[in-house]
């Protein structure tokens, strides 16, 4: 952040002091408007021979001093008409304590805040941030530079006055969380970033979890002519509903097996079935993952020993077991409408290519089955992420 204060920098308040957390400090101002919640002051400290702009948030504010309640008992009587009459500015009684959390000075050379933790004086001026300031800090790219993503403008000032631009590298290359209440526009601001990644300038390769059914709407922007690019780039959009989507039996893992299975599976079952699919991987098929679910219906047969009567008497056999596993097994995986299959999967080139968005629409899925598939299906990512780095991977390969 700049080290001069300019014209347009606009001085609201005076330090009090710090606040109840250490990173927190507070000022006294008259100034109502410009010191709402979300807003962006700074105050001047000296880091080594250099002048510092503290950059910090508002976070909280509270009414320090106001007009006696006599004053605001009759709403038909303006409180500045009765303190006028006593001789009393009544439009500038009101002082307010505002919270700050500190967020440090911006660093031209590291391109992030630095907080060198030098806390403000009591009586030391704090300034509202300038709009021009802020959307230098704010936004690390331009608007429609390639790796950019406009997102908004900063809602405590007029719209568009500080625009939001974030770096797509910084976006995608961990992990982000978009929290808020309930109906403050979580998925909206999820679709707005989806919307620049297809933009002509940036050409991702998105995949969408879909649990609820919600991002079907991405379809509009096919036809749209922002998203056009000069070249004749048109992002495109695939859905696939829970009818297209398929998870090849062999791409399980056996704790994928074991957590598709009902509740009251016993401990007996889980181990058999464990001998069953450590035996059948192991073997050629297992190792070229070339096995299907009736395969594993037979390893688990194969676990099965000594004999039962008719009346359900056993000589330390395992039969009651087996055959309960099984049952569980083909209820699970041997039914017409399983999504489960012993060769069909989505290949990932299907779902992966530059300027195309693939929603996978999983509401229609049972939630346990919800969680294999995108288990499996990130496996499989990652996997051929790998064997592509160290050039392994083949065009036939998915």
């Amino acid at each position: 952040m700049r080290s001069d204060t300019t014209a347009s920098d606009t001085l609201t308040g005076t330090v009090k002091g710090p606040g109840e957390l250490p990173h927190e400090y507070l000022f006294i101002t008259a100034d109502n408007l410009r010191t709402r919640i979300g807003e962006f002051v700074y105050y001047v400290a000296r880091d080594a021979d250099e002048e510092r702009h503290i950059l910090g948030n508002i976070t909280s504010r509270r009414l320090v001093r106001n007009l006696p309640d006599a004053f605001l008992s009759d709403p038909q009587t303006p409180p500045a008409i009765v303190s006028s009459l006593i001789g009393l500015n009544g439009e500038a009684c009101e002082l307010y304590e505002i919270t700050v959390e500190t967020i440090g000075y911006f660093s031209e050379g590291m391109g992030d805040f630095t907080n060198p933790r030098i806390p403000p004086n009591p009586g030391d001026p704090v300034f509202l941030a300038s709009s021009e300031t802020l959307a230098g800090v704010l936004s690390p790219r331009m608007r429609e530079e390639i790796g950019s993503a406009h997102v908004g403008s900063l809602l405590t000032r007029s719209a568009n006055e500080v625009p939001v631009v974030l770096s797509i590298k910084d976006v995608v290359s961990t992990h982000l969380a978009i929290l808020a209440s309930t109906g403050a526009g979580k998925s909206y601001t999820a679709g707005v970033l989806v919307e620049e990644l297809m933009r002509p300038y940036n050409r991702a390769s998105v995949l969408i979890v879909d649990p609820h059914g919600e991002y079907d709407t991405l379809r509009s922007i096919e036809g749209d002519e922002r998203f056009r690019g000069a070249d004749g780039y048109q992002p495109e959009v695939k859905i696939f509903t829970h009818d297209r989507i398929k998870v090849r039996v062999s791409s399980l893992t056996e704790a994928d097996i074991k957590y598709l299975l009902p509740e009251g599976t016993s401990d007996k079952m889980l181990h058999y079935l464990s001998q069953a699919y450590r035996r059948l991987t192991a073997g050629e098929r297992g190792e070229r993952g070339a096995w299907g679910y009736h395969d594993l219906r037979d390893a688990v047969t194969q676990e099965k020993y000594g004999e039962e009567d008719s009346r359900g008497g056993g000589s330390g056999g395992n039969v009651s077991s087996i055959d309960a596993l099984l049952w569980r097994l083909d209820n699970r995986f041997d039914r017409p409408d399983s999504i489960f299959s012993d060769h069909e999967h989505i290949p990932l080139q299907d779902l992966f290519k530059p300027g195309r968005c693939t929603v996978l629409q999983l509401s229609d899925i049972e939630q346990n089955e919800q969680q294999v598939v995108v288990a499996t299906l990130l496996r499989r990512v990652n996997k051929a992420r790998v064997a592509t780095v160290r050039e392994e991977a083949e065009e036939t390969s998915d």
